[in-house]
């Protein structure tokens, strides 16, 4: 594919999506090795007047990335290889998923007040990563561990059907080699979806509530519905008929009735016939659940 078509399909790509969804951010495409020669990559440097190194490093390492979506900074950046040696081609499928997967970044940082599974997830995910030096390294410096978080997996998914559609909607012919990877990376990023594990995430917060109670990017409007501010559980008897909780996505009250601190709460306590049916349902009959002497169930 020639240099020229690759740029063009990446910004016309951009160019629509921002204008469909009414984006307020700049969009960039660059090949790895014209990037060191732009004007993004020297306003950039330049604007670094003390020249900090941690800075000058990032912004170098950037064209080692497919892509990259700068909330602060407003903008997302598309990679493309323009390296002319065909051990460096460049294939639809990474164009396509890369440049959409970027956008869905941009889409999410621009959402407001939606507290869905997915966002829900996501949220959390971004509160440990910018808080946890460990998953922060994990994010950073590895593959498996930066496609585990939420933020990632939906922009993964959302980067590969978008590329599928494309393909069908231009009626862009691709080989056998690039139709099967296409479908293997769908079937894997469906799967990432699936076996995420939010409760493991819940955990991790509540243990350590009260300082991210004290963190200016902590939302903690879910978190109020089951936690005091000492971190200690709500009375769940009260928790469970409230209209609040209730209306909430049936996976998010699933999960938080799977943690750790909520399950040693519901087996101290003797839970009233409402709230105890109101948990059944959410558990879907217990189907998934085993039963307690207690309360009839074990959350």
């Amino acid at each position: 594919m020639k240099i020229e078509d690759k740029r063009q399909i990446i910004n016309s790509i951009m160019e629509q999506e921002i204008q469909e969804n009414d984006l307020n951010i700049s969009s960039f495409s660059f090949g790895r090795l014209g990037y060191y020669n732009s004007y993004y990559f020297w306003n950039k440097l330049k604007a670094n007047k003390l020249y900090n190194p941690a800075q000058i490093l990032t912004l170098s390492a950037l064209p080692f990335l497919n892509g990259v979506s700068r909330k602060k900074s407003k903008e997302i950046v598309v990679f493309y290889n323009d390296i002319p040696t065909p051990f460096f081609e460049d294939s639809i499928v990474r164009l396509l998923k890369t440049t959409y997967h970027e956008l869905y970044h941009a889409l999410d940082d621009a959402r407001e007040n939606d507290y869905s599974f997915d966002m829900f997830a996501n949220t959390c995910d971004r509160f440990i990563v910018s808080h946890s030096p460990i998953d922060s390294i994990k994010y950073f410096l590895t593959s498996k561990g930066h496609d585990s978080f939420m933020f990632e997996i939906l922009a993964n998914n959302y980067g590969i059907k978008r590329a599928e559609e494309y393909i069908e909607k231009n009626n862009i012919s691709i080989n056998n080699y690039e139709k099967n990877k296409l479908q293997k990376l769908k079937q894997k990023y469906e799967l990432q979806y699936q076996n995420y594990d939010l409760t493991k995430r819940l955990d991790m917060i509540i243990n350590d509530y009260k300082v991210c109670l004290n963190c200016k990017d902590f939302d903690n409007k879910i978190f109020s519905l089951f936690l005091n501010d000492d971190s200690s559980v709500k009375n769940l008897n009260k928790v469970f008929i409230d209209e609040n909780v209730l209306s909430l996505d049936t996976r998010i009250l699933k999960s938080f009735l799977k943690s750790k601190k909520i399950k040693e709460s519901l087996n101290n306590i003797k839970l009233s016939e409402e709230a105890l049916l109101n948990i059944e349902k959410i558990l879907d009959n217990n189907k998934s659940e085993e039963i307690n002497d207690n309360n009839r169930k074990t959350i």
